[in-house]
């Protein structure tokens, strides 16, 4: 049988996104570049042309809407 803590074993990470760190990041200068060259968000795309997983590929779609003040293109306002 396994006892389980009681303890709360999470911590908080801080929802604060520092553009500078990523502007200095070559693997995300090319996801955005990526970006703006297809003209939507899609982490699906960043797995696949940068050979990144999905919380790294993710992550970078955060910061580019962050950065970009949300006025990104998302793959459902590509569609016509």
């Amino acid at each position: 049988m396994i006892k389980k803590n009681n303890k709360n074993l999470t911590t908080k990470k801080s929802s604060k996104i520092k553009h500078s760190e990523y502007d200095k990041d070559e693997l995300y200068l090319q996801a955005e570049k990526l970006i703006n060259e297809a003209g939507r968000t899609s982490s699906a795309m960043l797995q696949r042309r940068l050979a990144i997983g999905y919380a790294r590929a993710a992550r970078y779609v955060d910061i580019y809407k962050v950065k970009h003040d949300n006025h990104s293109p998302t793959p459902s306002d590509t569609k016509k």
